[in-house]
């Protein structure tokens, strides 16, 4: 706790109020002029007052003993997000009223829990709207408890420890720009819908070809047909086979020049990751992936995110020194069975991607593309055979 806050090390301190202030010196005063005066009446309001201020820190110093606090909280919430904090308080003692609570735990933007009353040796419930913006794991063990009660004179402060959940883990905000979404969208329709033919001057219409002898009238296309002025009909081939594989290489090798790696840069590296993964994961694609600490692991899809510990990895994935040269090829040779693969680092793309194209260019299938956390794209296509995408 820093020092000279109202709030030192779990216990309750009390403080004056402008309100308090003003009322206790206005009396202070009002009693001395009496005593100057002789005005026996002033006097007595003068005392009134300062017992009545006397009366103002005792309560409200009461009203702050014997509180207890549980919370609830969820497992994980995703960074950005709001998400509820559960939070019971009770009382050991006797009745209290006007109590604010306000946890840290669900950020520094969450408004406060209000309570009315808590009946003596009862409890009062609520729920707080958080939200938290950085990921990784949240913990606090303690909940700031305020009021003005009885007369708005003093303010108690005190930090209520807190029983049950003290943790929960804030998985990273998946980011997909747009430049992105259009390569994932195009290779999912590639896959699945690749073989579909367009006739030239539809590109409205897909899945249509001209009409053969002994195709049916009702499998006629009316619209194309009015506009090739030709019998068209509809036919859509059979899907193609979804990709075997898409792969995520997630690296801190600077390509062996200097450049500043900031923060920042490393956390939109991970929530491109975490894109990608939701990406895939809704469309039903295998995955694999590799990332400092996490080498060339698949990802079976659908997975429930219950079960997920690919999240809770890079939510607790921290930047701690370059990767070596050989360390990153070793994991994009790990990648050779994918199809696609994502090539996604903080530091800047030209500095490392010419490593990732003499490795790969050398294969006759596939594509590859190379991010960085300053939102650049860079995509790659082999040298031999043609590449699976414009």
């Amino acid at each position: 706790m820093k020092k000279g806050s109202p709030v030192d090390d779990g216990r309750m301190v009390v403080t004056w109020t402008t309100q308090g202030l003003v009322v206790f010196w206005g009396a202070l005063g009002g009693a001395g002029w009496a005593l100057f005066r002789g005005d026996g009446m002033l006097l007595a309001l003068s005392s009134f007052l300062i017992c009545l201020v006397g009366f103002a820190r005792w309560a409200n110093a009461r009203n702050g003993a014997g509180l207890g606090v549980k919370r609830h909280l969820p497992g994980r919430v995703t960074a950005g997000l709001d998400f509820e904090v559960g939070l019971s308080i009770s009382s050991s003692a006797g009745r209290r009223r006007a109590l604010k609570l306000r946890d840290a735990i669900a950020g520094a933007q969450a408004d406060c829990l209000w309570i009315d009353t808590i009946p003596g040796g009862g409890l009062a419930a609520g729920r707080v709207v958080g939200r938290r913006w950085r990921r990784g794991r949240v913990t606090s063990a303690d909940c700031g408890v305020s009021s003005r009660y009885p007369l708005g004179f003093f303010e108690m402060r005190a930090v209520v420890p807190v029983v049950g959940d003290l943790s929960f883990l804030v998985l990273p905000r998946p980011a997909v720009p747009p430049a992105l979404r259009e390569v994932l969208e195009s290779a999912r329709w590639e896959e699945k819908c690749g073989s579909s033919r367009s006739l030239s001057g539809t590109d409205e219409f897909r899945g249509i070809r001209d009409y053969r002898s002994g195709d049916a009238v009702r499998s006629i296309h009316w619209p194309a047909t009015a506009r090739l002025e030709r019998l068209v009909v509809k036919e859509w081939d059979p899907p193609a086979p979804r990709p075997g594989r898409f792969g995520i290489l997630l690296h801190a090798w600077g390509g062996g020049k200097r450049a500043v790696m900031r923060p920042e840069n490393w956390e939109r590296a991970i929530s491109l990751v975490s894109g990608i993964y939701y990406f895939c994961k809704s469309s039903q694609i295998p995955l694999r992936i590799s990332t400092p600490g996490l080498s060339g692991i698949p990802v079976k899809v659908p997975e429930s995110l219950s079960g997920d510990g690919l999240l809770q990895h890079l939510a607790l994935l921290d930047r701690r020194s370059d990767q070596s040269r050989d360390e990153v090829l070793a994991d994009l040779r790990a990648m050779s069975d994918c199809d696609k693969v994502f090539v996604i680092s903080d530091g800047p793309s030209a500095n490392w991607d010419g490593l990732v194209s003499d490795s790969w260019l050398r294969r006759d299938k596939g594509w590859i593309i190379c991010l960085d956390g300053s939102g650049s794209l860079k995509r790659l296509t082999p040298l031999l055979g043609n590449p699976r995408l414009p």
